[in-house]
């Protein structure tokens, strides 16, 4: 509501989040104070859009730098020529890439392995990205685990792509070519900060 900030600000809040309650949003509103506090810095008044500004600003600051420690990818690319590109372009940032041919094959190696990140290609020969996704998810919820994060790979990068790949399970979506810089983007969204290490 207008006016509310002001009123919770003279109150002596430090911040709000809306509701229904995020625990992302929550966890990242702790690391903003607690970073701010020791680096000696003002705190700032926590909402959803400072955090977001926050996000934005420390992404910003680190592109061409990046590197990750001890992350697992998923790469689902039938194409063996893309697939070959793909993995030597998530590679560069050290990660660690585990291939698979197809959607089928994909299932089987998240029934085998943790992974912290999968990239999918939405088109692909028996089992596509969207059914292999939403059988993960499947799993996921029926041995109560973590939710990993699944990016699509897709040829089209139309108006409506979006909406298609988050209707299957997907939580973001890359457009082929993929370049390194698109892969940054990526992990610098996705991957927690604890991993990433910067100017290496």
């Amino acid at each position: 509501k207008k006016g509310e900030r002001k009123r919770l600000e003279e109150t002596g809040f430090a911040g709000y989040l809306g509701m229904p309650h995020d625990p992302e949003m929550f966890r990242k509103s702790v690391a903003l104070l607690v970073t701010a506090k020791k680096n000696g810095q003002t705190i700032p008044f926590i909402t959803q859009h400072t955090i977001k500004e926050s996000e934005a600003y420390k992404r910003q600051s680190i592109v061409g730098q990046l590197k990750v420690n001890n992350v697992q990818v998923m790469l689902v690319e039938d194409n063996p020529v893309n697939q070959q590109v793909a993995m030597l372009t998530i590679e560069k940032f050290g990660c660690f890439v585990t291939p698979a041919g197809n959607g089928e094959e994909a299932v089987k190696l998240f029934n085998q392995q943790k992974f912290d990140l999968i990239f999918m290609d939405c088109q692909m020969p028996v089992m596509d990205g969207y059914e292999a996704t939403k059988a993960i998810r499947v799993i996921e919820t029926q041995q109560n685990l973590e939710k990993t994060t699944i990016v699509a790979f897709t040829a089209n990068a139309m108006k409506g792509d979006e909406e298609i790949c988050k209707a299957a399970g997907m939580d973001d979506y890359v457009a082929k070519p993929v370049k390194p810089a698109d892969i940054e983007k990526i992990l610098l969204s996705w991957i927690p900060e604890d991993k990433r290490v910067v100017g290496c």
